[in-house]
């Protein structure tokens, strides 16, 4: 009896180990390019589910993104802009929630020097095309200046 406790106990230690790597493979911060963050530090930028790049996005699901940075001066309001780039053309993200101080994490006015996470769920439409594409996300200020700006490789699948 002994024996089986000992057995079942190394199973459970290496179940716990397992997930436990799957969940932090699964929330590493992707690699990104800076497109023009003029208002704002970019320090992170996360989305999940993507363990690889380009990030895998599900048709039918939705992706959460979480976006940390430092503004440089006071956000009284925040836009949220997102295209894919499709033959150097910059097409618009249907279904993208535009208002980011609303149920998006973000409470404005945002203070300068101050880290703030945006965070959103993306929805991946069942319509969009299976393709690779630089996804453009853009958080824009209440006079349109550009907070932060950043692209990534994502595949449709």
């Amino acid at each position: 009896q002994r024996a089986n406790g000992l057995k079942m106990a190394k199973l459970g230690v290496v179940a716990v180990i397992s997930l436990c790597s799957i969940v932090l493979a699964s929330c590493e911060p992707v690699k990104f390019k800076d497109c023009g963050s003029k208002e704002s530090k970019l320090e992170e930028v996360d989305i999940t589910p993507c363990p690889a790049q380009p990030c895998q996005m599900k048709r039918g699901t939705n992706a959460t993104v979480e976006v940390k940075f430092i503004p440089n001066e006071i956000i009284s309001k925040a836009k949220t802009v997102v295209y894919g780039i499709i033959g150097g053309r910059e097409i618009p993200f249907p279904g993208v929630r535009e208002d980011a101080c609303q149920d998006q994490g973000l409470t404005c006015p945002l203070k300068p020097g101050t880290e703030n996470t945006f965070k959103t769920v993306l929805p991946v439409k069942p319509f969009y095309p299976k393709i690779i594409v630089d996804v453009k996300w853009e958080l824009q200020d209440q006079d349109t200046n550009m907070v932060y700006c950043f692209e990534l490789p994502v595949q449709i699948v």
